[in-house]
């Protein structure tokens, strides 16, 4: 067995697209918090507590026998927001407990931790912000994920310099190191081989912004990117990464906001050859009223697919997002979305994968809501790779509870 199939990320992952699914469907909404009101000076701190039900069924052409389950999600949690003077401090986390009813080996538990600072220098046109954060996200995989279960944590550490020149022109700098760690709890052979993903990733990006209308603002940016794995093993997967393009952003307007930006991408291995693509981004939001939200997304990209002891695979991404939601009235709210993503393979494979939900949000009271959605994922691959199609159907019913 390949390295690759070790971790399920090659030939076998669809078929755990499943799992996958149910934890977006935990953590893709909004979270929701009761308003605290325990004062210390500025600062504010907001406790607040969310659980949530869903029944989820999927019917699996590969497993039709996969069947249903209950899930619940705990998730106790913390908000603080600390103003001092032009400054702002904020924290905000929290902690998941997952529990499956029928099959109790998928469940995990979690945190999600997240620490900012914004600090404004200055007045007038000339001004200098700095930004600095650290995230972390830690979770156990769910054993349905890999062969073994194992904890995965990821902390980001975040800052970014923002000079104001004047009314018209901005610069900003920013440097970021996200790090991922695996640990697994089973044997030592099994920890040997999970060290093989611990990665370092370091980010540098530069962009020149100018304001061509009061609410348009043009730039160019340069990205570096290098990742560096921690295991002598995985030298051949270390890789730099430029990326370089204009833009154009619009700031939060009463109709439409968004921002495109488009470019050239060149990636180069250690020990492989290089990768040029053309990389693309479009996310626009257009209020056609004030219940009415349409959203459209567009991305094009080099991803990465999987890896062995022989061979490197990667693939392109094109994916085209439209969702549209509408409120129909003050406590009812209709959510919907498509998604299309055509991904073409380095092998003579290309996979074309279709997404559409369809949700309504009833909120009962300021403390009560609850959701219905349904969604459909659906993916036929050609080329003369094993057959990958999978069709899932998920039905989910939750209800927030926020204290």
């Amino acid at each position: 067995m390949t390295k690759g199939n070790k971790f399920g990320l090659k030939g076998m992952w669809w078929r755990r697209a499943p799992v996958l699914i149910v934890f977006l469907l935990l953590f893709s909404a909004p979270e929701s918090w009761a308003v605290g009101n325990i004062h210390l000076g500025q600062m504010e701190i907001h406790p607040g507590f969310l659980t949530r039900r869903t029944y989820y069924k999927m019917v699996d052409v590969d497993n039709p026998n996969r069947g249903s389950d209950w899930v619940t999600a705990y998730s106790p949690g913390l908000k603080v927001e600390w103003p001092i003077r032009q400054h702002t401090i904020n924290g905000d986390w929290l902690l998941n407990f997952i529990r499956y009813h029928d099959h109790d080996a998928w469940n995990y538990r979690g945190r999600q931790l997240s620490t900012r600072g914004n600090f404004l220098f200055g007045q007038g046109g000339r001004q200098l912000t700095l930004d600095l954060g650290h995230v972390q996200n830690r979770s156990d995989e769910p054993a349905e994920l890999t062969e073994s279960r194992r904890m995965r944590t990821e902390n980001r550490w975040t800052s970014k310099l923002g000079i104001n020149l004047n009314d018209n022109l901005r610069l900003d700098l920013s440097y970021n190191l996200n790090t991922y760690r695996y640990k697994d709890d089973s044997s030592s052979l099994n920890n040997s081989i999970n060290s093989l993903d611990n990665r370092d990733e370091d980010h540098y990006e530069t962009s020149i912004n100018v304001r061509i209308k009061p609410k348009t603002v043009a730039f160019v940016s340069g990205h570096y990117y290098q990742s560096d794995y921690r295991d002598d093993r995985r030298d051949s997967d270390d890789s730099e990464t430029w990326t370089v393009g204009p833009g154009l952003r619009w700031d939060a307007t009463a109709k439409l906001s968004g921002q495109i930006r488009a470019g050239f991408s060149w990636k180069k291995y250690r020990e492989r050859d290089s990768i040029d693509t053309a990389v693309a981004m479009v996310d626009l939001t257009h209020r056609a009223s004030d219940r009415t939200r349409f959203a459209f997304g567009l991305e094009r990209g080099q991803r990465e697919y999987s890896w062995s002891e022989e061979e490197f695979n990667r693939y392109t991404l094109n994916q085209v997002r439209i969702s549209l939601d509408h409120q129909l009235t003050y406590k009812v709210k209709v959510l919907s979305g498509f998604t299309y993503e055509f991904d073409k393979y380095q092998h003579p494979r290309r996979d074309s994968i279709y997404a559409w939900h369809l949700g309504l949000r009833y909120q009962i009271q300021e403390w009560l809501a609850t959701d219905f959605k349904y969604e459909n994922r659906h993916r036929e691959s050609g080329g003369d790779q094993p057959a990958t199609d999978y069709d899932n159907n998920i039905f989910s019913l939750s209800l927030g509870l926020v204290l």
